[in-house]
C-alpha cells in the first residue's frame, strides 16, 4: 500500500486535524520532508486536507508535540484558520500515534522561522 493509502486507513479517511474530508482533497503530508528524510513510513505521516497540508509546509500552522494540539502563526489571526489554533489532533484508528521525535523535531525548527 502507498504512504496515502496506509494513512488513509489509519485516520479512517478523515483529516487529522479538520475531521473532514472529501477523500479528494485529502493528502499524506510528510512531518520530515521526504526529500530530507527519505522516510515514507506512516509514522513520518499525517493524513491533511491540501489547504492544511499547504499551511503545514509553509509552517504556518504546526503540531505541538507535547500536546498534539494544532498551533497557528501570527499571520493567521484575521483567518478562518486561526479557529484551528488549540485542535487537538485526531487519534490515530491503528492506535499509534506520529513520531514523537520528528515532530519534536519539526516544531523546534519551525519556531525558528
Amino acid at each position: 500500500k502507498s504512504f496515502r493509502d496506509k494513512l488513509l486507513i489509519a485516520y479512517g479517511g478523515r483529516c487529522a486535524v479538520t475531521g473532514d474530508g472529501p477523500l479528494d482533497v485529502l493528502e499524506a503530508a510528510h512531518i520530515e520532508p521526504y526529500a530530507t528524510s527519505g522516510l515514507n513510513h506512516h509514522s513520518n505521516g499525517l493524513l491533511l486536507r491540501a489547504d492544511i497540508h499547504t499551511l503545514f509546509d509553509l509552517n504556518l500552522i504546526r503540531i505541538n508535540p507535547d500536546t498534539l494540539r494544532v498551533e497557528t502563526t501570527a499571520g493567521l489571526n484575521r483567518t478562518s484558520y486561526s479557529s484551528l489554533a488549540g485542535t487537538e489532533l485526531r487519534k490515530r484508528l491503528d492506535g499509534q500515534t506520529p513520531s514523537d521525535k520528528l515532530l519534536r523535531k519539526r516544531y523546534q525548527s519551525s519556531a525558528s522561522k
